[in-house]
């Protein structure tokens, strides 16, 4: 204190200047990184909200073609017959070109494979449940109760076994990509509060600093 006290008044003014340019750079500094950071994690988040939602409409969709097939082994008007039939179609396509977004998306070794694994089983539910579609559109159109039984038959035994598989890939998928979207906000969250911290530290010992050295000028005038 007996040194800062022998300071002359320029010295100390320019101690002070210094202090203040020297928290000024330090906390806006930190700012960029701050929101180089939130950029960075804004990105990932926006990509892992899109892969939700694609999960989501994969999973939803491909439920939805399952029932359309069950409803059509149920149904005997031929207008509903080919509504269902038209949005097993519109369906598919919908899941495949989903397929084709995760193909450039950036996921890792578990969500490659668990994709992988969804659409092996998703084209061969859509190969036998578009045969299944075929048969009960015919069967339906010549009033044909044998092939009709034939097609039931080749429905419950053939085509619906093969979607268990598949369907818990994708909703396992789905937990995953939540549970990692959860865990980034509370990352991102954890980053915000430490450098608030950080930022307001610097903050209120510059200012400090800075009165402490004014009451010092002050007094030696």
């Amino acid at each position: 204190m007996k040194a800062l006290n022998d300071l002359k008044v320029r010295t100390k003014l320019r101690i002070l200047v210094f202090v203040a340019c020297v928290a000024l750079m330090v906390v806006g500094v930190m700012g960029l990184m701050g929101m180089r950071a939130t950029h960075g994690s804004l990105g990932e988040s926006n990509q892992n909200m899109e892969q939700v939602a694609r999960l989501g409409e994969m999973k939803s969709g491909f439920l939805t073609m399952r029932l359309d097939l069950v409803y059509m082994m149920a149904l005997n008007d031929q207008a509903k017959l080919q509504e269902k039939w038209d949005d097993f179609t519109r369906k598919s396509a919908e899941v495949r070109d989903h397929l084709k977004w995760f193909e450039t998306a950036p996921t890792d070794s578990d969500e490659r494979e668990a994709i992988t694994a969804f659409k092996d089983g998703f084209n061969r539910y859509v190969e036998k449940g578009t045969t299944l579609g075929k048969m009960l559109l015919s069967a339906h159109a010549a009033a044909d109760d044998a092939a009709l039984a034939a097609a039931i038959g080749f429905g419950t035994g053939s085509v619906a076994p093969l979607y268990n598989k598949p369907a818990e890939a994708v909703a396992l998928l789905v937990a995953k990509s939540i549970k990692q979207g959860e865990e980034m906000y509370r990352v991102d969250t954890s980053s915000f509060k430490r450098l608030f911290l950080v930022m307001t530290l610097i903050i209120i010992v510059s200012l400090a600093t800075a009165l402490s050295l004014g009451c010092h000028c002050r007094l030696c005038r």
